[in-house]
């Protein structure tokens, strides 16, 4: 039915499950094999997360989900935003935000004794909450050798720029 759409889509052909009173698995298919995939998925979201809101949640699902091979790169009525990732969900709906390292450049070259400058774009990745204070720092072999920024606080889906010299 073009009607209906769904949201997102997990496996649902050929799954082993439990079969009725017989105590050995079968191989089944269909959206009682699905469901429990999302399921699962919302139960580790909220577990991670116990005041995410039904709409965050919802944003989460369809940010961490990625189209299936074989069919269009856009919603539709065969795969809605496509397949969730439970890893990329669990970083997004995080209360205490994600935060990666985006892009990290110094002088082209270096001899000893130069001075280095370092910049480095972090961004959080959540969609749902600012990444919690953190401290910048940056790490030489292993050992701290400067602290860039203290008491940072990223604000959800956005990236800030630090710079320093070493």
């Amino acid at each position: 039915n073009p009607k209906i759409n769904p949201y997102v889509v997990a496996p649902g052909a050929g799954v082993w499950s439990a079969d009725n009173g017989t105590n050995t698995l079968e191989e089944k298919t269909g959206t009682s094999m699905a469901t429990p995939h999302i399921s699962g998925l919302a139960l580790l979201a909220y577990q991670n997360n116990p005041s995410l809101t039904e709409q965050e949640f919802r944003t989460a699902l369809k940010a961490s989900a990625s189209y299936l091979p074989n069919q269009p790169n856009q919603r539709n009525a065969r795969q809605g935003y496509g397949v969730p990732d439970a890893v990329k969900l669990l970083k997004y709906s995080d209360k205490g935000g994600y935060i990666t390292p985006k892009s990290i450049s110094t002088n082209e070259s270096v001899t000893p004794g130069e001075t280095v400058h370092i910049s480095t774009t972090i961004a959080n990745e959540n969609i749902v909450g600012d990444a919690t204070q953190s401290n910048i720092s940056l790490y030489v072999n292993g050992n701290k050798a400067k602290t860039i920024a203290s008491d940072v606080i990223i604000p959800s889906e956005s990236q800030e720029l630090f710079s320093t010299t070493y």
